[in-house]
């Protein structure tokens, strides 16, 4: 059969093998993890560039995504007003005066699980 100093060696080597296969993911997505998706609160002192009705966070952040090629880099939802407001920039994000907002940036991925850390694309 196999000696004991086999099967620790083996267990070891496959111990090794799973770190770095997981230290791959994780940096796989530290890109996305960089970008700021649903952060609770809206831009402030930021320059507006369209508000409008919009019935979804995530048809907002479509609408930042359509809108005038690059213009667009930002957008808050305000959920209780069915609000979107897109952004060239997003000097600060408060959540002070809104507490249905909610703010990314255009680059974020457009549906998510909702759970941090956990992400789920849905294409």
């Amino acid at each position: 059969m196999f000696a004991r100093a086999d099967i620790l060696s083996f267990c070891i080597k496959l111990a090794a093998f799973s770190l770095f296969l997981c230290s791959g993911n994780v940096n796989a997505t530290s890109n996305k993890q960089a970008l700021q998706c649903s952060t609770p609160g809206q831009c402030v002192g930021s320059n507006l560039i369209f508000e409008g009705g919009i019935e979804t966070k995530q048809d907002c952040h479509q609408k930042c995504k359509d809108f005038n090629q690059d213009e667009c880099k930002w957008f808050t939802y305000h959920a209780s007003q069915s609000l979107c407001l897109l952004f060239s920039n997003c000097a600060n994000i408060t959540e002070a005066g809104c507490d249905s907002c909610i703010t990314g940036e255009k680059g974020c991925d457009l549906y998510s699980c909702g759970i941090q850390g956990a992400c789920l694309v849905i294409n």
